[in-house]
This record gives structure tokens, sequence and C-alpha cells, in this order.
């Protein structure tokens, strides 16, 4: 059983974000979700939306949020599922349109969910209305995702409701439907055919009816097991939307994109099977997947039996091995959480048709590739979804403005944002999650940074290492990225950009823009690429740049 309340908040945001993230109250953060913002920037994400409003049918409306609260009934619901049903309510109620941040509540004897959105949505920008019938919308969401987690749906406040006999009845009926569910989504996970999920499921003892597709046939598929009164329908309002048969299929069919073929100690995705290899997309997260499960593998095809038979072929390929890695990082910003220096290097061999081929594979026994950061991938995954949350609330609100502007907007916020490691010393400065977590990187964390957030605007950008003189003579290792606009390439130097300033001095756009959308010509004049070798000695090729600059006024 769960109690909804809802109230607009007009003027304390800010506090109202900030009581429900209370640390002590979601058990250190671990209970805190958001939707198109994220906790730290919601305020800011919400004053974006409301400033862009236009809705004349309710020009009184003085709500920036909504607070609702979901309570459910003491020791019915677990921390997890109650943060669970809070998600499926959020997202019922408010379908895609608001932005949210929703916490669960651990400290109180009963767990309760807190739910702050914005009241105007970020396609329309039009008001949420608050009124009797959409506050009965809650309520009925709410009891359905009760019944659908089999918990109790007695009506609160003295209200009549229904017999226990009856309440029992449903409670029962809701326990079958979820272990159909259970049953389901178990056959789902091992077999490979929609024909087949039909003889596991037969097989298990229930009696399907309506499963066949086609214009004669029925809309809904319908499971009965012995102990069932009557069918269940696989309909999104009795089961949920992914129980219908349609979906069901989907989930089966969409197992095949995840091919895999065994490795050294776990199972790698095959990035050469056709769907992978003709897909940058599913590439690039296949390698994700596997960078992240302890194993990845870099073919370097017959070349490398070439490299393996020469004097210290061993080291050669440690050599070799470093440079593809450096390639690799650098076009993928979104890797952040590899200590390559702690990874396992083994070699493997494959022959067909006379044919050898050989591959290098990152292996890591017991996860001890991650940075320190991050002790397993379950926490690297709850680190993807935290930038994910900010870069996105940035990419959608810098959608239909000119690439030049998106590229200088992101310029900016960066400088205003981050500041430069002067101590050389603090962890994870040099990539995406210490300089949107800490907000203190260097060099590298800005070039990745740039990158990253620009390659989500699909706008082409690299990283390019080399040398720069600084301002007193002296030479350093540095980074800084190259970014494409109106097809020329131009050179962009976000940390230079960032300047330490000292005794009261003031950043303005000659020191702001100092290296900001520059040409060979000028940027040249204290910036030099280095070349990076691979095994054949061959150069990664940085683009080139056009001769002059872009002006940003």
């Amino acid at each position: 059983m769960a109690v909804t309340k809802i109230h607009g908040i007009k003027t304390t945001v800010d506090k109202a974000i900030e009581y429900i993230c209370n640390p002590d109250k979601t058990d250190q953060n671990l209970y805190i979700s958001s939707f198109a913002c994220s906790p730290e920037t919601a305020v800011l994400d919400f004053k974006y939306t409301l400033d862009h409003t236009h809705d004349c049918r309710d020009p009184h409306n003085t709500n920036k949020a909504f607070h609702l609260i979901q309570a459910f009934s003491p020791g019915e619901v677990s921390y997890e599922e109650a943060h669970q049903i809070g998600k499926e309510l959020a997202d019922r109620l408010l379908e895609g349109k608001y932005s949210y941040v929703l916490t669960t509540h651990t400290d109180k004897g009963h767990v309760h969910n807190h739910l702050i959105f914005c009241s105007a949505d970020n396609i329309t920008f039009s008001h949420y209305h608050d009124c009797k019938k959409n506050y009965w919308k809650i309520r009925n969401l709410s009891d359905t995702l009760c019944q659908e987690h089999n918990l109790s749906t007695i009506m609160p406040d003295g209200k009549k409701g229904m017999k226990y006999n009856e309440w029992a009845a449903n409670k029962s009926e809701s326990s079958k439907k979820a272990q159909l569910r259970k049953d389901i989504n178990q056959t789902i996970r091992i077999v490979s055919t929609y024909s087949e999920f039909l003889t596991f499921m037969e097989a298990k003892g229930y009696e399907i009816k309506n499963a066949e597709f086609g214009e004669n046939s029925r809309k809904y598929i319908t499971f009965r097991s012995p102990d069932m009164s009557h069918p269940v329908r696989g309909s999104a309002k009795s089961l949920g939307k992914n129980f219908t048969k349609e979906r069901i299929k989907e989930r089966i069919n969409n197992k095949l994109h995840r091919t895999t073929v065994p490795s050294v100690r776990n199972k790698l995705i095959d990035t050469n099977t056709p769907n992978i290899a003709g897909n940058i997309g599913l590439q690039k997260w296949a390698n994700k997947e596997n960078l992240k499960s302890g194993n990845y593998k870099i073919d370097f095809g017959t070349e490398f039996n070439e490299l393996l038979n020469q004097t210290d072929g061993e080291a050669k390929l440690s050599i070799a091995f470093q440079s593809a890695w450096d390639a690799f990082s650098y076009d993928n910003a979104d890797v952040f959480y590899i200590d390559v220096d702690k990874v396992l290097l083994i070699t493997e061999s494959r022959t067909s048709w006379g044919k050898t081929t050989y591959n290098v594979v990152i292996c890591a026994g017991e996860q001890n590739y991650l940075i320190d950061t991050f002790k397993d991938e379950e926490e690297v995954n709850i680190a993807e979804d935290y930038i994910e949350n900010i870069s996105n609330k940035i990419v959608s609100a810098l959608q239909g403005y000119s690439d030049y502007d998106k590229i200088k907007y992101l310029h900016n916020w960066i400088i205003d944002n981050m500041e430069y490691d002067i101590t050389l010393e603090k962890k994870d400065t040099r990539n995406i999650y210490g300089a949107l977590k800490n907000k203190v990187i260097v060099c590298e964390g800005y070039a990745r940074l740039f990158k990253y957030i620009l390659d989500k605007m699909q706008i082409p950008c690299v990283i390019v290492t080399g040398e720069a003189t600084n301002s007193t003579g002296k030479t350093e290792l540095h980074a800084w990225n190259y970014v494409m606009l109106e097809k020329k390439w131009y050179a962009v130097d976000v940390t230079w950009d960032d300047p330490l300033i000292e005794n009261g001095g003031t950043l303005n756009n000659e020191n702001r823009y100092q290296y900001f959308l520059k040409g060979a010509n000028e940027f040249f004049k204290d910036h030099k690429e280095n070349g990076k070798f691979v095994e054949n000695s061959i150069e990664f090729k940085f683009p080139t740049l056009s001769q002059w600059g872009r002006s940003f006024l």
C-alpha cells in the first residue's frame, strides 16, 4: 500500500532538492535518480525550462516545481523496490516530458519516495496542471504499480476500501502474476527464438493461447497455469509493457546482437560479427562492455606474427599495445575507468585455413584494471549514469543552435565550471569523470571533456598531444583539441583559455579566447604536435589545421 501527496513549490526549489538528496536520508546517495537533469544542477535545469515557458492557459501559475511524496506501509517493501516503484511512477506520470529528481528516504520507520519535478515540460514548455483529475491519476498509477509489485492497495485515510477476503484474493492473484513474470523473464534468457519460448513456457505448465502474429490473430497473448482461476493477458495493463507478445519477441531478438566467443577467462562480445562490425554505435558499445568485464581484445592480424618473431618481440609487443591503447582511449573519452598500468597482456592466436591471426587480450583476474576510484563494474555503471545525466542536459539545452554556438558555449561552460589542478596530486584529473564530479582537472581532462560532449553533439573533434611553450618560456607536455567547423579544422586549447587569475586580475575576451578556433599560423607559435608510432613505425596523423583562425566575435 502506498499513500501519495503532492504540493507545489513556489520559491525554494533549491532547498527542497537539497533536503530530499540529503545523504543521511538516502543511504549516502545510493537511492537518488534523475531524468533530463542532474541533481546537482536541477535548479538551473528547471530555470532554463521555465524561462522558455509561454503558457497562456495558466498565466498566474507561480509554481516552479511540484513535490510528490509516495509513502509505503512499514515492512512491506524494500528500499530497492520502493525506489524502482518511484521511478516507474515518475516515468508513467510524466511521460518523459518533465525533468525530475527522485530519492528514496531510509531514515524513518516507513520507506517513502520524494519526487520533485519541474512545473513546465521540456517539449511544449507548458505548465503541469495540479488538479483533482491529475491527483487521482497519480493515485491510480501508484495503486497499479503496487499491484504489479504484489503490494497491498487498501485505501488509506479512512476511505472505505475492499473487504479483507477481496484484498487477499487479489493479492494471491498478483502473486501468480509475479510468478508468471518471473517465468517469462527466465525463459527469455535461455531461448534463441520466439517458438522456443512458447515451447519452454508450455513445459513449465502454462497453457498459451493467441501467441501467433498476423491479420487475423488476437491482440493479446494469454497465459494460464493450473493454479490460476482464469487466463492472464500479456498486456501492458495486466502484466506490464515488457510482457506483450510483441515485446517478448523483440526482447528475444535483441539478444542476437550480443553474440559472444570464448576468450581467455570470461566471454567477450565478438566485434567481428557482421551486425556489430558494420555498426559504429554497436562497436563502441561492445568495446566498452568488454573493457568493463576485464577483457578486451585488440586484433593486429598477420602483422602481429612478424612482430612476435622479431628479437625482443614481447617488448615490442608492449610498445605496440601502448600506442594502440593511446589511440583507442584518445578516440573514446568515455572509457575513463581503465588504468592501463594494471592490466595483464596475453597473446592469443587463432589458426584457420592455414592463416594465423594474433590478438592482444587485456585480462585482469580480479578486475584490478580499474582506476582507484572504482572497485567494481557496478560503480563504473553508476559513474556512467552520472556523466550521462550532466552531459545530456548540456546537449539538450543546445539543440537548435549552430555548431559554432555549441562549440563556444561548451568552451565557456568548461572554463566557468572547472579549475586547473595546480597541485598535480589529485585523483581522476585526466578523465571526464573527475572533470564532472570533482571539477578539478589537468590539460588531458580538459581535452577529453571537450571531445566527449562534442562527440555527443556529433561535431568532429580529436584530442591532440604534443608540447607547448608557456609564457615563461618553459616547454611542457600538453594536450588540446582540433575541432571541425564548416569543413575546416581549428585548434582549441581550453586549458590555456582558463588561466589562473592572480592579484585581482580579471578574465576578459582577450585571454578567454586566446586559443579558441585558431589556425596553424597562430597556434603553432607555441604548440607542437607529437607523432605516435605503431608497430610498423607508422605515425598517427592529426588533421591538418586551417591556416587562419575563425573569428569568435
